[in-house]
């Protein structure tokens, strides 16, 4: 998941409209867009300020 993020970080950072996009959750045109908003950033989010590792998974 977190490379994921970080790739996603730098596609944001190199496009600004597709930044856009993906912050509004009434666009469509991104599917995984809420959901990743409302759960896998979330999980993400929680991992890191837990101090939980990407070896504390497997």
């Amino acid at each position: 998941m977190r490379e994921t993020e970080t790739v996603l970080l730098e596609a944001r950072q190199q496009d600004p409209e597709f930044s856009a996009r993906l912050r509004n959750q009434k666009s469509r045109d991104i599917w995984w867009a809420k959901s990743r908003a409302e759960e896998a950033y979330a999980i993400l989010l929680f991992a890191k300020h837990a101090g939980i590792g990407d070896d504390s998974m497997r």
